[in-house]
């Protein structure tokens, strides 16, 4: 039950909760399970299937599945309208879809960020397992410079971009002078929407936008001179239709490279609906 399910929060709460873990400690932690099974998640499903197998139970997720495929087609209708959106300032999943774009099927991506990294979940298209590398719900913010070095090194025959939010990027920026230094070319595309973004949003959504904010705001922080500096690639972008240009320009220099691109301060992802709710209601009891 994790951060993204709201540690069992979200769940209806007149459903009947069976928890697997194979860590008897985790049984009822979060929320109290109406069934607790010990033990290793593989195993148990395998013994269940062959359970439903062997009594010849029948399940029906007919209407969920109907439900859940309608909600589905209906926020990827939203999601393809962001994609192929040309507006100023550029929404973040636009900036998902040019690297998606420049990258294709065979370049590694690599996720950092808190609202930028919500939506980069949920509308670059992967083609290739093992194409996609993130921290996770639970892992700490700020590794992407690293982690697109250490899959440069990984995978040196193919292209790499980084996708991050202007704190996030922050938070280890100076790993790109090891970048430089060594060599390792790759391409961090930087969200800033100059605030700590998925925070200033919880504030706002919880205490209303006029209540005073201290310390989310950030300037418009001139990542790509920075780069340019230190000897690689860099270029500020505000036009959505300027981004595939910037991103190839940024491949060919055969430098570490970041562009820098100015993007939409008002896009919330449902990920910050999700979390500042759980807080809230935690609050409320």
């Amino acid at each position: 039950m994790s951060l993204y399910i709201g540690f069992g929060r979200t769940f209806n709460p007149k459903a009947k909760v069976v928890q697997v873990d194979i860590d008897s400690a985790e049984i009822g932690r979060n929320r109290p399970a109406d069934l607790g099974v010990v033990g290793d998640l593989t195993g148990v499903l395998k013994k269940l299937s062959r359970y439903i197998t062997e009594n010849s139970i029948e399940l029906n997720f007919g209407p969920w599945l109907k439900k859940a495929s309608s909600w589905r087609d209906k926020e990827q209708i939203k999601g393809d309208k962001l994609r192929s959106s040309n507006k100023k300032p550029i929404h973040p999943v636009r900036v998902a879809k040019a690297v998606e774009d420049v990258l294709g099927s065979e370049g590694v991506v690599v996720i950092d960020g808190g609202d930028t990294q919500t939506w980069t979940d949920g509308h670059y298209r992967v083609k290739n397992p093992g194409h996609y590398v993130k921290g996770g719900p639970l892992g700490c913010m700020g590794v992407g410079v690293p982690f697109a070095l250490g899959t440069k090194v990984a995978c040196p025959e193919k292209q790499v971009a980084l996708i991050t939010g202007d704190g996030a990027v922050g938070m280890n920026f100076m790993e790109f002078e090891t970048a430089i230094r060594h060599k390792i070319p790759f391409v961090a595309i930087v969200c800033n929407d100059q605030a700590w973004g998925m925070t200033k949003h919880q504030l706002e959504i919880t205490y209303g936008k006029k209540h005073p904010k201290v310390g989310v705001d950030l300037d418009l922080t001139p990542f790509h001179e920075i780069v340019k500096v230190l000897g690689g690639y860099g270029e500020l972008v505000s036009d959505p239709k300027e981004l595939n240009g910037a991103i190839e320009r940024a491949f060919s220099s055969g430098v570490p490279a970041l562009i820098n691109v100015v993007t939409d301060p008002n896009a919330i992802s449902g990920a910050t609906y999700a979390i500042t709710e759980m807080m809230m209601s935690v609050n409320r009891k």
